[in-house]
């Protein structure tokens, strides 16, 4: 697609998996690789870390004994195997007889026509949504805008940033500036009402913004940024970002860590933030703090969410509505649950769990008064 630019608009390719798939394995083998090589995996890198994964393991199990490794992996004949470059199906010869993915080239990406890992969701005032696309590879579209009450959907321009191949969080402040987490670039976008799009520069923040997750608001209109990790930490954290300017080309605002007292969170576990109408920072960060929601008042006291009758397992999205209902997306539990939150920060049962149909829940945002949009 590099060679051809505009002219491979339209064309059609075959792909041994699917480009814009993000299911946590995928996720994790990306991130991985990454980190140690500084380049994407290609579906080769994929396949072959897969196939020595399952070589080892019956080496381990038989031993250097050649008929009783092959005994091990015919057991996997005509049967699917869950491995990093996703399912896959082994035919008598054990080669790999999973079907193909036919993409299209649109926009100057691979896309398979949907959203492949929608990461986050915000509203602006006039009620049109905008998604933060976790694609990948450069398939898919990155930010999307969904307009209010429906219709043909669009791809956000950040012309002339270009943004990185993993999008995570989405924000929208009160001016209508469109907040993206540009999550390997390791920075925040910020696109205008009008178009004009911009690096958010955070003065006063060291170590430098790491791999930004979820996004959000307060009252005041100070940003929170999920900082899952990378610039030489071991840790993650939340920055909140304060006295933000935004004109034309140009943004900038003034980074501060909160404080969460006693609570730590190790490296690549903050995934969700949000901000009540009382000033209360909640943070999901999966298993840290044994799988407990972390808030902090407005006021600097830290504490863990204990909502009555609810204990969560790997949380990783949070969410305040107007009226100061709390929303947890329980991932290991496969669940969004509800607690309401009171002035004071403290929590309660409110409704009733919702099931849900993903492996792995990141956000969940509010469509209208309807409910959740799901």
């Amino acid at each position: 697609m590099q060679t051809a630019g505009p002219a491979a608009e339209g064309v059609f390719a075959i792909s041994v998996l699917d480009p814009t798939r993000m299911d946590p394995k995928w996720r994790t083998f990306q991130q991985n690789y990454r980190r140690r090589f500084d380049e994407v995996a290609s579906p080769n890198a994929a396949y072959a870390y897969d196939g020595m994964t399952l070589l080892i393991a019956a080496i381990e199990e038989a031993g250097l004994n050649r008929g009783r490794i092959m005994d091990l992996l015919r057991k996997y004949q005509f049967k699917e195997y869950q491995g990093g470059a996703g399912p896959m199906q082994f035919g008598s010869d054990l080669s790999n007889i999973s079907p193909l993915i036919v993409s299209r080239v649109e926009g100057g990406d691979l896309s398979t026509g949907h959203l492949s890992y929608p990461y986050q969701l915000a509203l602006d005032s006039a009620g049109n949504m905008y998604v933060g696309n976790y694609v990948q590879n450069n398939a898919g579209p990155k930010v999307v805008k969904i307009p209010a009450g429906g219709g043909t959907a669009s791809v956000v321009s950040t012309s002339p940033v270009t943004l990185g191949t993993s999008i995570t969080g989405v924000a929208v402040d009160g001016a209508g500036n469109l907040f993206i987490a540009d999550y390997y670039n390791t920075q925040i976008v910020v696109v205008t009402p009008l178009g004009a799009a911009s690096i958010l520069s955070i003065s006063g923040l060291s170590p430098a913004l790491g791999e930004p997750t979820e996004l959000a608001f307060d009252g005041a209109g100070n940003l929170y940024i999920g900082d899952y990790a990378a610039n030489g930490r071991s840790y993650s954290r939340v920055v909140e970002v304060s006295s933000l300017f935004v004109l034309g080309s140009t943004s900038r605002g003034i980074g501060t860590v909160i404080n969460t007292g006693s609570y730590t969170f190790s490296s690549s576990t903050i995934t969700g933030v949000t901000v009540g109408s009382n000033g209360t920072v909640y943070i999901a960060a999966r298993t840290s703090n044994s799988s407990h929601v972390v808030q902090v008042t407005a006021a600097g006291v830290a504490s863990l969410l204990n909502p009555n009758g609810i204990s969560f397992t790997d949380p990783q999205g949070v969410f305040v509505d107007g009226m100061g209902n709390l929303y947890v997306e329980n991932s290991g539990n496969h669940r969004k649950q509800s607690s309401r939150e009171d002035h004071d920060g403290r929590c309660c049962l409110d409704t009733q769990h919702i099931r849900t149909y993903q492996s792995l829940i990141f956000s969940c945002r509010l469509w209208d008064n309807s409910g959740f949009f799901r």
